[in-house]
Protein backbone atom coordinates (compact mmCIF):
# COMPACT_ATOMS: atom_id res chain seq x y z
CA UNK A 1 0.00 0.00 0.00
CA UNK A 2 2.51 2.04 0.73
CA UNK A 3 4.28 1.07 -2.16
CA UNK A 4 1.55 2.05 -4.29
CA UNK A 5 0.93 5.42 -2.87
CA UNK A 6 4.90 6.71 -3.81
CA UNK A 7 4.28 5.73 -6.77
CA UNK A 8 1.61 7.41 -7.72
CA UNK A 9 3.01 10.41 -5.36
CA UNK A 10 5.81 10.25 -8.11
CA UNK A 11 3.46 9.85 -11.30
CA UNK A 12 1.66 12.87 -9.71
CA UNK A 13 4.71 14.71 -10.07
CA UNK A 14 5.89 13.72 -13.57
CA UNK A 15 2.39 14.88 -14.97
CA UNK A 16 2.79 17.75 -12.84
CA UNK A 17 6.40 18.55 -14.74
CA UNK A 18 4.86 17.43 -18.19
CA UNK A 19 2.67 20.01 -17.78
CA UNK A 20 5.09 22.17 -16.63
CA UNK A 21 7.18 21.11 -19.77
CA UNK A 22 4.31 22.09 -22.45
CA UNK A 23 3.66 25.06 -20.72
CA UNK A 24 6.91 26.08 -21.43
CA UNK A 25 7.28 24.78 -24.68
CA UNK A 26 3.88 26.63 -25.89
CA UNK A 27 5.36 30.25 -24.21
CA UNK A 28 8.56 29.28 -26.41
CA UNK A 29 6.59 28.64 -29.49
CA UNK A 30 4.25 31.75 -28.82
CA UNK A 31 7.81 33.69 -28.31
CA UNK A 32 9.26 32.35 -31.62
CA UNK A 33 5.66 33.57 -32.98
CA UNK A 34 5.97 36.65 -31.57
CA UNK A 35 9.94 37.60 -32.75
CA UNK A 36 9.00 36.46 -36.48
CA UNK A 37 5.85 38.85 -36.30
CA UNK A 38 8.42 41.74 -34.73
CA UNK A 39 10.67 40.88 -38.04
CA UNK A 40 8.03 40.82 -40.69
CA UNK A 41 6.68 44.47 -39.35
CA UNK A 42 10.29 45.47 -39.27
CA UNK A 43 11.32 44.19 -42.49
CA UNK A 44 7.97 45.86 -43.70
CA UNK A 45 8.20 49.51 -42.28
CA UNK A 46 11.90 49.31 -43.68
CA UNK A 47 10.51 48.61 -47.06
CA UNK A 48 8.01 50.95 -46.84
CA UNK A 49 10.68 54.04 -45.71
CA UNK A 50 13.39 52.66 -48.53
CA UNK A 51 10.41 53.25 -50.78
CA UNK A 52 9.42 56.42 -49.87
CA UNK A 53 13.20 57.38 -49.80
CA UNK A 54 13.80 56.59 -53.79
CA UNK A 55 11.06 56.92 -55.31
CA UNK A 56 11.44 61.21 -55.87
CA UNK A 57 8.81 63.43 -54.94
CA UNK A 58 5.20 63.91 -55.27
CA UNK A 59 3.78 65.21 -58.58
CA UNK A 60 0.93 67.44 -58.25
CA UNK A 61 -0.12 68.06 -61.93
CA UNK A 62 -0.15 64.50 -63.40
CA UNK A 63 -2.82 62.92 -65.47
CA UNK A 64 -1.95 66.32 -67.59
CA UNK A 65 -0.30 67.30 -71.14
CA UNK A 66 2.79 68.98 -71.16
CA UNK A 67 5.91 69.85 -73.49
CA UNK A 68 9.39 68.92 -73.05
CA UNK A 69 11.85 72.31 -72.58
CA UNK A 70 14.80 70.20 -72.41
CA UNK A 71 16.38 66.79 -72.45
CA UNK A 72 19.91 66.95 -70.47
CA UNK A 73 21.91 65.03 -72.78
CA UNK A 74 23.71 61.77 -70.74
CA UNK A 75 21.95 62.80 -68.02
CA UNK A 76 18.46 61.10 -67.87
CA UNK A 77 17.03 64.40 -66.76
CA UNK A 78 14.02 65.63 -68.45
CA UNK A 79 12.46 69.04 -67.85
CA UNK A 80 9.14 70.13 -68.61
CA UNK A 81 7.60 73.09 -69.63
CA UNK A 82 5.95 73.85 -66.04
CA UNK A 83 9.52 73.47 -64.91
CA UNK A 84 9.55 69.83 -63.24
CA UNK A 85 12.23 68.17 -63.78
CA UNK A 86 12.24 64.67 -63.93
CA UNK A 87 14.66 61.13 -63.63
CA UNK A 88 14.33 58.88 -65.99
CA UNK A 89 14.69 54.94 -64.95
CA UNK A 90 17.80 53.93 -66.41
CA UNK A 91 16.45 51.24 -68.38
CA UNK A 92 14.47 53.82 -70.22
CA UNK A 93 17.19 56.29 -70.91
CA UNK A 94 18.31 55.49 -74.08
CA UNK A 95 14.63 55.78 -75.43
CA UNK A 96 14.31 59.20 -73.76
CA UNK A 97 18.09 60.42 -75.12
CA UNK A 98 16.25 60.33 -78.57
CA UNK A 99 12.97 62.72 -77.26
CA UNK A 100 12.90 65.97 -78.94
CA UNK A 101 12.55 69.31 -76.70
CA UNK A 102 8.53 70.64 -77.73
CA UNK A 103 7.12 66.95 -77.56
CA UNK A 104 4.09 66.39 -75.48
CA UNK A 105 4.19 64.29 -72.88
CA UNK A 106 1.69 62.98 -70.82
CA UNK A 107 2.52 62.24 -66.74
CA UNK A 108 0.84 59.08 -65.63
CA UNK A 109 0.97 57.37 -62.19
CA UNK A 110 3.24 54.01 -61.86
CA UNK A 111 2.63 52.36 -58.30
CA UNK A 112 4.52 48.82 -59.44
CA UNK A 113 8.26 50.25 -59.60
CA UNK A 114 10.77 52.65 -57.38
CA UNK A 115 9.90 55.33 -60.45
CA UNK A 116 6.37 56.17 -59.44
CA UNK A 117 5.39 58.22 -62.83
CA UNK A 118 5.73 57.42 -66.29
CA UNK A 119 6.46 60.03 -69.24
CA UNK A 120 4.72 59.00 -72.34
CA UNK A 121 5.54 60.56 -75.41
CA UNK A 122 2.48 62.02 -77.08
CA UNK A 123 4.15 62.01 -80.76
CA UNK A 124 5.40 57.84 -80.86
CA UNK A 125 3.85 56.42 -78.17
CA UNK A 126 6.36 55.71 -75.96
CA UNK A 127 7.08 55.53 -72.09
CA UNK A 128 9.51 56.06 -69.60
CA UNK A 129 9.18 55.27 -65.99
CA UNK A 130 10.54 58.45 -64.01
CA UNK A 131 10.84 60.35 -60.82
CA UNK A 132 9.44 64.11 -59.94
CA UNK A 133 12.77 65.44 -58.25
CA UNK A 134 12.53 69.04 -58.39
CA UNK A 135 10.42 71.97 -59.53
CA UNK A 136 12.15 74.77 -61.37
CA UNK A 137 11.29 78.16 -60.29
Amino acid sequence: LIEKSRVETERDELKQQLNILKEDWAAIQNENSSAKLIQDLRDELRNVIIKQLTSGFIYPDHNNVHWIKEVVPLSGIIVLDDGSVWAINPVDRAKTALWLPISKVSILRNDKSMFPYFLVNMGNGKKAEAKFISQQL
